[in-house]
């Protein structure tokens, strides 16, 4: 009985092995499309720091002239709610310094 139990062993670790070469990688993709995503996001939220800090300046401008006070409330309240959700959306999100989770032999194929 220990033969067929050595062939068996044998037969799970060549499935076993089979199975872990064709995953890898595929969940290695996954983390690094998923780190370039959070890259591209963290992008996005500092362009939209900068977008939403000039409209509120236009809208300080405007609240110092008497015709386009309205205008300048809205335009400041706009980015003050922008800031707090991108806040909010970073917290969530929690951003991870680029390159974390890629192993080296991704990178290595990858570069």
């Amino acid at each position: 009985m220990a033969p067929e139990m050595d062939q068996f062993y044998r037969s799970t670790m060549a499935i076993y092995k089979s199975i872990m070469e064709q995953f890898n990688p595929a969940l290695e993709n996954l983390v690094y499309l998923g780190n370039n995503y959070l890259r591209a996001f963290h992008a996005l939220s500092e362009a939209a720091e900068v977008y939403f800090s000039a409209i509120q300046k236009i809208g300080e401008q405007a609240l110092q002239s008497s015709t386009s006070q309205i205008l300048g409330e809205i335009l400041v309240q706009m980015s003050d709610t922008q800031r707090h959700l991108n806040s909010d959306l970073e917290v969530v999100v929690s951003i991870r310094p680029q390159g974390q989770h890629r192993s080296s032999r991704w990178v290595s194929a990858q570069e």
